[in-house]
């Protein structure tokens, strides 16, 4: 099977290089006159579309805006502060399930005749059986053996809601971290295009002096040959850079919440960032501790285990009877006067109540409630919340586990970073230089258009190489914040 070279922004010129060197190895420059062909046609139709993204030198979007922009528009944000809010609106529901309740009632009903014939008569002893009910009662109620699961799912909740607020918050980190990379991402695509289309331009013109060399006698066709090949490369990874402009424009936009046809300026200033600040990479034994005590998603975690062992605590109250404390008024409206002649022996004397001192009552006292059978029902219940205890500490002993596996990565991407950075700037400095003393050597006859092509293509390399280093160290000091549990912001 034959291998297909890497066609990344980051890999563009290696087939190019491939190809040259199987042309040129071992071989003499024969003054042959081979088949014409035809240059690269120039790569007017990459101007339409124009580009999604412009950069400007200090004007634009900056990285602390897109991180800012990101964090406002992340759907994802937006749900983790709305579940803080369910989560507080809970505790208070809970909170107000302590205190006494206070309820009325009203009645007004008709009573039926047909079914009761005492209706609208007065008994004998004077009781009126009145054919409307109308009465209005207020009650209040208090728990009492019942408080004590109430008081451990206030806590519960409380738990919740504080869990609810470190999630938002670590929420908002991670989306400040895409918003970070989305940007990114889009500077280095704009950069190589950049860096793209000064290599096409670079060659274009190589060729042109290729030519009029040739045409002095100073150079066969063949070498014109290897610069229209040449040229065919650089268009092709024009084309790519192009495709990755506007695939990271589109992520770009989607990160920020920004109109997809609408061209969005980059402030080119914004990269290396970190480099500037010259800040000194933290130690990683101290950053591990730290980052312990500082990670909002660790906290939610634990927070959420002790949520878990209050409700756990809660459930064994279902076992214990319920004890409520009350008081009712109630006053009957269809009271009427009584009025009971004596009968001996009940009744010795004739009787007499005024419908003011009857319509009136007054009940207060204790109600229990206790189950003693309901098949287990408490049992399962109880056994279900002591498995999403276990659950949650398994929950966050795997985050645990996981925090110091991601401190390490991320210190060492970044000590990586600067490593590459460093070795990028180095490289930019020596193909500089190889490409300048190339040219002189070409102008004066003593290298080959294959020397001069390889020394412009290490130049563009080495360039692009060290953009993709400069947003790689950005990256992996933001990326190092979050992990530390620092603010992800520079």
């Amino acid at each position: 099977m034959s291998h297909v070279p890497n066609r990344s922004p980051r890999f563009l010129w290696s087939g190019a290089t491939c190809v040259l060197s199987a042309l040129v190895a071992g071989t003499a420059v024969a003054r042959t006159q081979p088949p014409a062909v035809a240059p690269a046609p120039a790569p007017a139709e990459l101007a339409n579309p124009p580009l999604p993204l412009a950069l400007s030198p200090t004007q634009g979007l900056t990285l602390p805006q897109a991180m800012d922009q990101a964090e406002q528009h992340s759907y994802a944000v937006k749900t983790a502060q709305a579940s803080a809010r369910q989560a507080d609106e809970r505790v208070g529901e809970t909170r107000g399930q302590l205190g006494p309740k206070f309820a009325v009632e009203g009645t007004d009903a008709i009573v039926d005749a047909r079914a009761n014939k005492l209706v609208g008569q007065i008994l004998p002893n004077g009781t009126y059986v009145a054919p409307r009910v109308q009465s209005a009662a207020a009650t209040i109620s208090q728990p009492l053996v019942g408080l004590g699961p109430l008081m451990l799912k206030l806590k519960a909740d409380a738990l919740n809601a504080d869990a609810a607020s470190h999630t938002a918050s670590y929420t908002k980190s991670e989306a400040r971290l895409i918003g970070a990379g989305a940007f990114v991402r889009a500077l280095k695509a704009a950069r190589l295009y950049g860096v793209a289309q000064a290599s096409y331009a670079t060659v274009a013109k190589q060729k042109d002096d290729a030519r009029a060399l040739e045409r002095a006698g100073k150079l066969s066709s063949v070498d014109v040959m290897r610069l229209d090949l040449a040229l065919s490369e650089a268009q092709t990874q024009l084309i790519q850079a192009r495709s990755t402009v506007d695939v990271a424009a589109l992520g770009l936009a989607e990160a920020l919440g920004l109109p997809r046809d609408r061209a969005i300026t980059l402030n080119a200033g914004t990269l290396a960032r970190f480099e500037e600040q010259r800040r000194q990479v933290p130690n990683l034994e101290q950053t591990m501790k730290n980052a312990a005590d500082k990670r909002d998603d660790l906290h939610a975690a634990t927070l959420t285990v002790a949520a878990a062992e209050k409700l756990h605590q809660a459930a064994y109250f279902d076992y214990v009877p319920s004890v409520n404390g009350f008081a009712r008024f109630e006053r009957n409206y269809a009271a009427i006067d009584i009025n009971s002649p004596a009968m001996p022996p009940l009744i010795p004397t004739p009787l007499h109540y005024d419908k003011a001192d009857i319509q009136d009552s007054v009940v207060y006292g204790l109600q229990l409630n206790w189950t003693i059978w309901d098949w287990n029902q408490r049992a399962h219940k109880l056994g279900e919340i002591a498995a999403s205890v276990d659950k949650a500490q398994l929950a966050r002993d795997a985050l645990a586990s996981r925090l110091s596996v991601e401190v390490a990565q991320a210190h060492a991407e970044l000590r990586y970073a600067y490593q590459a950075l460093g070795q990028a700037r180095a490289s930019v400095r020596f193909a500089e230089e190889v490409y300048r003393g190339m040219v002189l050597k070409f102008k004066n006859g003593l290298a080959t258009t294959t020397d001069l092509i390889e020394a412009e293509r290490d130049q563009t390399r080495a360039r692009g190489t060290l953009w993709i280093a400069q947003g790689d160290l950005d990256l992996a000091w933001l990326k190092f914040e979050q992990a530390a549990g620092e603010k992800v912001t520079l």
